[in-house]
């Protein structure tokens, strides 16, 4: 993730999301911008690390909304689709699959 505007109440970052599936037949990438729009103070808590996973807040509610469009993708292609917990392995006590942001 790259910060790109920062303003009283707003808050834009680029990101590039990179998926694979396990078994890893597909790998996936979306780029795009997000936009935050709030209190200052909630801004800053979804730019803070989750410290069991040490990924930004900010990054699961991007990976929220990917994931629906990474489903529906892999659904055409007849490949296995990323779980949708990706970025909460531990929560659940199994990593079934890889995932990197940049």
């Amino acid at each position: 993730m790259e910060e790109k505007e920062r303003k009283t109440g707003s808050f834009v970052t680029q990101f590039l999301l990179t998926v694979s599936t396990k078994p890893s037949v597909v790998k996936f990438e979306v780029e795009g911008l997000a936009t935050l729009t709030g209190k200052t103070s909630a801004i800053d808590q979804m730019m803070e690390v989750d410290p069991k996973t040490n990924v930004p807040f900010l990054l699961y509610r991007i990976y929220q909304h990917v994931f629906e469009s990474i489903y529906l993708l892999s659904s055409i292609m007849k490949s296995p689709y990323p779980p949708p917990d990706l970025l909460h392995p531990s929560s659940r006590g199994e990593g079934a699959g890889e995932g990197s942001s940049k």
